[in-house]
């Protein structure tokens, strides 16, 4: 069955990658954000980049990134197993979004068939978790909450999605993109 005739999927999968996992990749995100950033004017933080699709946040790119290339590759199986299909990696990145960023709402780019978005840490209010939404073909919005390593597997390319106003201080989310092996 191909992507176009299967069933939607999005379905939130708690502990998707174990604590120890998460901890390592968001001290690993956080350490290299630090490294690359600039420091603002008079010295008192540091500037993020902003995007028009989310605010202010730091982007690490691309499949050349190491741990997100192999985070990509640890999850490819379990993948397989969640959508019942042979999957082909395509691509990974993680970002940082803090404080006053958003996602607004789209649909991935075609060849991303099959996404993830896991949180692989945060820091912001007491008990706050930062939703993402989804909306169905009718419209329909449904907010799903990811905790740290708590994952939202969904069809990307085919499922509108995207977050309000961050409140917190920051959030390490990690993106893996799968698309049906042909």
């Amino acid at each position: 069955m191909s992507c176009k005739e299967a069933k939607l999927i999005k379905r939130k999968i708690e502990n998707f990658v174990s604590e120890e996992i998460a901890k390592l990749f968001d001290d690993y995100a956080y350490l290299v954000a630090y490294k690359d950033s600039i420091e603002s004017p008079g010295g008192k933080g540091y500037i993020t980049k902003h995007e028009d699709c989310c605010g202010h946040c730091i982007d690490i790119q691309g499949n050349n990134e190491p741990l997100a290339k192999a985070m990509l590759n640890l999850c490819h199986k379990k993948m397989e197993e969640i959508t019942a299909q042979k999957l082909e990696k395509v691509r990974s990145f993680y970002r940082i979004y803090t404080e006053g960023s958003y996602l607004k709402p789209h649909i991935d780019d075609k060849e991303l068939e099959y996404s993830v978005t896991l949180n692989m840490g945060s820091k912001g209010p007491e008990g706050y978790c930062w939703p993402i939404y989804i909306e169905d073909l009718d419209g329909k919005r449904e907010d799903i909450l990811l905790h740290p390593t708590d994952a939202l597997v969904y069809n990307g390319s085919r499922i509108r999605h995207g977050r309000d106003k961050f409140i917190g201080l920051y959030q390490t989310q990690l993106f893996l993109h799968y698309k049906e092996k042909i």
